[in-house]
C-alpha cells in the first residue's frame, strides 16, 4: 500500500507496518524530511527524500513500540534558500500511528515420535507476525502441564534451510538471533525435539510448549495435548541357550520379553564375534512375538559360531541379549572318491562317523568341463547317523551367460551372478526362451515381485490364499503369475489398484518398487523422520530407506527418477544387494 500526502490537514491515522509498503510525499522542489516521535521529541527518520519503503524506516527508527506504546510518523516540508536551511518548516503530512503486532505460532500437526530409535520427536509448526518482524521461538516440555523445561532442539528447517538453533545458552532455541524471515503469509518450521537427551530412556506423556518474540514483545504461547513418548527399551531377553547343535545347524531358545508395542526378534549370527555385536552379520527376523525359539541352518561343520538375539518395539528401541557361542560338530572324512559321468545316485562310504548327527560331504574338487560365462553348485544329501554307507545325489546348475549382456555392461557381475545361483534347482533370474535377458527393458510388476520373494526365501508354491481377489489374476494353483501376487497380497507386501484389478504386466516405477522391497524384505519402517509431515509425497521416506541401506542409488544427475520404469538390470542389482544385506551372499 503506498500513501500519498498532499495539502492535506495535520491528522493522526491509525496503522500496522503490515499494512502499510512506502510513504511518499512531495511539495514542489522542497526537500522532505521523515520524521519520528518518542515521548513528544521528534527525530529524523529518513532525510532528503521524498519517497521512504517500510525497510528504510524500520532500520533507522532505534525504538519501536511495545506493551501498547504509539509511534507518531510524519513528514516536514523544509524550504531551501542558497543551499542553507531556513528557519521556516511547514507541517504538511497527516500523522501516522503506529503499534507493534505480536508474533503468532501454532502446531500444524501434533507432535510425534518418530520410530527410527533416536527418540526425536517431529514439531511442524506455524508462525507469524503481521508487521514482519523476524523472529525467534522457545520450545518447552512437561511431563504434568504445569512445570516446563527447555527443550533441546536437533534442527530446524525453514522454507528448506536451516534456522539458528542453540539447546544450551539462548532463552529462544530457534532462530536464537531473530532470524525467522516472517511475511504476511505464515511461515512452515520443521522442527526435531531431542526427547532422549532431555529425559534419558524411559516412556512418559509429554506436553510441547511453544512461545514466539519478535524482538519487542512476547506472542501467546500455545501447548499441545499430551502424547506418548516410548524410549525404553523392551524388558527380558536376559537368557539365550544352545538347545540342540548339529554339524549344520543351532537351536536357540530365549525368553520372551515384556513390553508394549513390541515389534520383532532379531538372530544375528556368525563367526565373528564383533559382526555380530554390531548387528551386521546375518539376521532373521521373527515378527510372531510369541515365539521364543528357532533353529538356524545352514552353517558349517566344525565352525565356531557366535549368536545374539535383539528384541525391537516399534519405535526401533532394542534390547539384546548376551552373546553366547557354540562349535558345530564336524563331519566324518571320505573313504574313497568317485569320478564318473551319471545322472544316477553314486556310493560314497565315510572312514568312520565322528558324531551320530555328522554328515557325509563330498569335500573333494569335480573336474567339469565348463562352459564359458556359467558355473555350477553341488549340493550333496544323505545324512550319517547309523550306518556309514548311504547314496547321495549330485544336482549341478549349469547356466549359459545371456547372449545380451556383454562383460562390460555395468549391470554383467549382478546379472550373472544371481543367473549362476540356484535355490532349489532352479536359477534366481530368468532369461528369455532366446537366451537373452534384456537388461534395458522394464521389468513388469509380476516379474520384480517373483524376484523379490525368491532373494527373500518366501515360498509361493503353496495354493492360493481366498481373501483377495483380482479380477485380472485367476485363482488358479497352477499359474505361476497368480501364485506369486496373490501371496504377495495376502503378506500386505502388495495392494491392487482401487478397480479390483491389478496389472500384473505392467511395468513398476522406482518409488513403487522402493516401497515394496523394503516390504518384501522386512525393513520397512512404519513411522520415519519423514512420516509426521503432510505435504511431502509418498514415497519419500521409502525413497530414503532404500538409499540408506545401499539397496538403491539414484542418477549421476542427482535425481531418484520416482517416476522411471526400473530396469530388469537395476532389479537384478537390486536383488542382489538385498542377499548380500540378509547375509545371504558374500559381497
Amino acid at each position: 500500500m503506498l500513501f500519498c500526502f498532499g495539502a492535506w490537514p495535520v491528522a493522526s491515522i491509525l496503522a500496522n507496518f503490515d499494512n502499510i509498503d512506502s510513504l511518499y510525499y512531495q511539495i514542489s522542489n522542497d526537500n522532505e524530511v521523515w520524521w519520528y516521535t518518542v515521548n513528544n521529541k521528534w527525530y529524523i527518520a529518513k532525510d532528503n527524500d521524498s519517497y521512504c519503503t517500510l525497510p528504510e524506516l524500520k532500520s533507522n527508527i532505534s525504538s519501536f513500540p511495545v506493551n501498547g506504546e504509539e509511534l507518531f510518523l510524519k513528514a516536514f516540508t523544509i524550504k531551501i534558500n542558497n543551499n542553507s536551511q531556513n528557519d521556516d518548516v511547514t507541517t504538511n503530512s497527516p500523522e501516522l500511528v503506529f503499534k507493534n503486532t505480536k508474533p503468532v505460532v501454532n502446531f500444524a500437526v501434533n507432535p510425534a515420535q518418530l520410530n527410527d530409535g533416536t527418540g526425536y520427536v517431529a514439531l511442524q509448526v506455524n508462525i507469524n507476525d503481521k508487521d514482519r518482524d523476524n523472529t525467534a521461538m522457545k520450545v518447552e516440555y512437561s511431563l504434568d502441564g504445569l512445570s516446563w523445561s527447555k527443550a533441546s532442539i536437533k534442527m530446524a528447517v525453514y522454507d528448506g534451510g536451516d534456522i539458528a538453533v542453540d539447546t544450551k545458552t539462548a532463552d529462544f532455541q530457534v532462530g536464537k538471533n531473530i532470524s525467522i524471515p516472517t511475511s504476511l503469509n505464515e511461515a512452515k518450521i520443521f522442527l526435531a525435539w531431542d526427547s532422549r537427551t532431555d529425559l534419558a530412556d524411559f516412556d512418559a506423556k509429554v506436553k510441547i510448549r511453544l512461545m514466539p518474540y519478535d524482538g519487542l514483545e512476547y506472542g501467546t504461547a500455545v501447548k499441545s495435548d499430551f502424547f506418548d513418548l516410548d524410549n525404553q527399551a523392551p524388558g527380558g531377553l536376559d537368557d539365550l541357550l544352545i538347545t540342540q547343535v548339529s554339524s549344520n545347524s543351532a537351536s536357540l531358545k530365549w525368553n520372551v520379553v515384556s513390553g508394549t508395542n513390541i515389534s520383532r526378534y532379531s538372530v544375528f549370527y556368525g563367526v565373528n564375534k564383533t559382526t555380530v555385536t554390531n548387528q551386521v552379520s546375518a539376521k532373521i527376523n521373527l515378527n510372531d512375538m510369541s515365539l521364543n525359539k528357532m533353529t538356524v541352518e545352514g552353517l558349517k561343520a566344525d565352525t565356531l559360531y557366535y549368536f545374539m538375539v535383539t528384541a525391537t518395539d516399534k519405535f526401533f528401541n532394542k534390547k539384546q541379549s548376551p552373546i553366547i557361542s557354540v562349535v558345530t560338530f564336524p563331519v566324518a572324512d571320505l573313504h574313497q572318491n568317485s569320478s564318473v559321468n551319471t545322472n544316477e545316485a553314486i556310493d560314497f562310504t565315510a572312514i568312520q562317523t565322528a558324531h551320530s548327527s555328522a554328515e557325509a560331504t563330498n569335500n573333494e574338487t569335480d573336474d567339469v568341463d565348463q562352459v564359458e560365462g556359467s558355473t555350477w553348485q553341488t549340493t550333496v544329501n544323505g545324512v550319517v547317523a547309523t550306518s556309514n554307507n548311504e547314496k547321495m545325489s549330485i544336482t549341478e546348475c549349469m547356466n549359459d551367460a545371456f547372449t545380451d549382456v556383454p562383460k562390460d555392461h555395468w549391470a554383467y557381475f549382478y546379472i550373472n551372478k544371481l543367473h549362476n545361483l540356484c535355490l532349489n534347482g532352479t536359477a534366481v533370474l530368468n532369461g528369455y526362451g532366446d537366451g537373452t535377458f534384456k537388461p534395458d527393458q522394464a521389468i513388469s510388476r509380476f516379474e520384480f515381485l517373483r524376484l523379490l520373494l525368491t532373494v527373500n526365501n518366501i515360498d509361493f508354491s503353496g495354493d492360493i490364499d481366498a481373501s483377495t481377489d483380482f479380477f485380472d489374476l485367476p485363482k488358479d494353483n497352477d499359474n505361476l503369475v497368480a501364485k506369486v501376487i496373490y501371496r504377495a497380497s495376502f503378506l500386505n507386501i502388495v495392494e491392487g489398484y482401487s478397480d479390483g484389478s491389478f496389472y500384473p504386466n505392467s511395468p513398476i516405477n522406482r518409488a513403487e518398487a522402493a516401497k515394496i522391497l523394503l516390504l518384501a524384505s522386512g525393513l520397512a519402517q512404519q513411522n520415519n523422520i519423514f512420516s509426521n509431515f503432510t505435504d511431502l509425497p509418498w514415497y519419500t521416506g521409502y525413497v530414503y530407506e532404500v538409499i540408506n541401506l545401499g539397496v538403491m542409488t539414484g542418477y549421476s544427475d542427482g535425481s531418484f527418477g520416482v517416476d522411471n520404469y526400473l530396469l530388469r538390470s537395476e532389479a537384478a542389482k537390486i536383488a542382489y544387494k538385498i542377499m548380500v544385506n540378509s547375509g545371504e551372499m558374500v559381497d
